[in-house]
């Protein structure tokens, strides 16, 4: 099976920006995934690559495996128009979209929205997904931390059509209470 090529927000935008489809791309533009790359130009980004002994932040591997998506890609597997200061986009959690656009390009002009989707065309993020970079191994995690069910609200995007959310933040139920240690004799 061939891996998917990516297309770059860019095209998804051309349909996740229309309101009967959610608007999903003006919260991904709200989102700090939006500005990742653009962090790496700040001073505090070029401090904190220096203090780890590293060069440029933009350009090094380390720092671009979070703050861009498709960084490890092979050039052939990257579509005309993508673009690396576009951040973190919509690929890095749900995959390469090329083959998703080429489909739905064929429904454009469908009455009715189609919720299902054609095996492998996109795939849905999971907190793993998430915790690839907002974890102990960044810099910055320590002061931001990272709580999977907040930044899920705060990135969810729902077709309007679509009655809930089909990834969910696993709520941890509390430890149970010990029970009290039995007395001896009674």
């Amino acid at each position: 099976m061939a891996e998917g090529k990516y297309a770059g927000q860019a095209k998804c935008k051309a349909c996740h920006s229309m309101k009967k489809h959610g608007e999903m791309h003006g919260i991904w533009k709200r989102s700090l995934h939006a500005r990742a790359y653009q962090t790496l130009l700040s001073p505090e980004a070029k401090a904190i690559a220096e203090a780890r002994g590293l060069g440029d932040p933009a350009k090094e591997k380390d720092c671009l495996r979070c703050h861009v998506s498709a960084h490890d890609v092979k050039a052939e597997r990257i579509q005309r128009g993508f673009k690396i200061r576009d951040g973190v986009q919509c690929e890095t959690c749900h995959g390469p979209g090329a083959d998703h656009v080429r489909l739905r390009q064929k429904d454009l002009n469908a009455p009715a929205w189609r919720p299902e989707l054609s095996r492998g065309e996109i795939r849905l993020p999971s907190e793993k997904d998430c915790r690839a970079c907002h974890n102990p191994d960044s810099p910055t995690f320590e002061a931001h931390g990272f709580d999977f069910a907040k930044a899920l609200g705060q990135i969810r995007h729902l077709h309007p059509q679509r009655k809930a959310p089909r990834v969910q933040a696993k709520v941890k139920k509390p430890p149970a209470a010990a029970s009290p240690p039995e007395k001896e004799g009674g």
